[in-house]
């Protein structure tokens, strides 16, 4: 994983450098250091990055500019901008900003974004590959909207279909628990990602779906659910 921080202050750019490399456990990743929009857009168009942290308010070319000429060579790339302002968050909707870092904020919610943020990424990229008794399929992690299980049988079903073969629950919970899937009863696993709102007793999904929601657990639900609303 390749990640590119861009900010015209020195101090806080080598701040968020080493907060970067306490967060990341995985060995397998670089983090470039940029002063200016200029610098790093230029650098952009020789090497593509995969997550690019930069910050709003900069001398020269600033951050949301940047990111519209980033995004005119990228449009996969995840963008997360620093800013000192919330107000700031509308302009980022033409170039799919992923997350808004306030600088001004306890050191402990700085982090808590960050990790979300890289958590988002990880989700993004992770696939589910499946190849067992001459059945094969591929899907990514973030396009699951939620796993049913009746009698070991598992339908996952996604943005792009669904798809039928043999598992548990328990062995789902423990794979994708930290990918932002909760287990809602006995049958289902529901990918955080894609709940519109709960409901009394139900889940309401993006698609429609109506699940039910278990009386015992509709507590731990409801705050993983507004964590995941927070970026915790």
């Amino acid at each position: 994983m390749k990640i590119a921080v861009c900010d015209d202050e020195m101090l806080f750019l080598k701040t968020l450098k080493k907060q970067i490399s306490e967060i990341i456990s995985d060995d397998n990743y670089s983090v470039f250091e940029f002063f200016s929009g200029e610098q790093l857009i230029e650098s952009f168009q020789r090497e593509k990055f995969d997550i690019v942290i930069l910050d709003i308010e900069m001398d020269g070319i600033n951050g949301i500019e940047t990111a519209r000429k980033i995004r005119d060579i990228d449009r996969s790339v995840t963008i997360a901008f620093l800013t000192n302002h919330e107000n700031f968050s509308i302009q980022g909707y033409d170039v799919d900003a992923k997350r808004y870092i306030l600088k001004q904020q306890p050191e402990y919610m700085y982090r808590e974004q960050l990790v979300a943020l890289f958590k988002d990424y990880n989700q993004n990229h992770k696939r589910l590959n499946y190849n067992k008794n001459g059945k094969a399929f591929s899907v990514k992690v973030s396009d699951i909207i939620y796993f049913e299980v009746l009698n070991r049988k598992i339908t996952l079903h996604s943005l792009n279909g669904d798809y039928d073969y043999y598992g548990k629950i328990s062995e789902l919970d423990n794979e994708y628990r930290n990918d932002g899937f909760i287990k809602v009863g006995k049958s289902y696993l529901i990918n955080v990602a894609h709940i519109k709102f709960i409901d009394k007793n139900d889940v309401i999904l993006k698609d429609g779906t109506t699940i039910l929601l278990g009386r015992n657990i509709k507590n731990q639900v409801v705050d993983e659910y507004l964590n995941y609303l927070s970026g915790k």
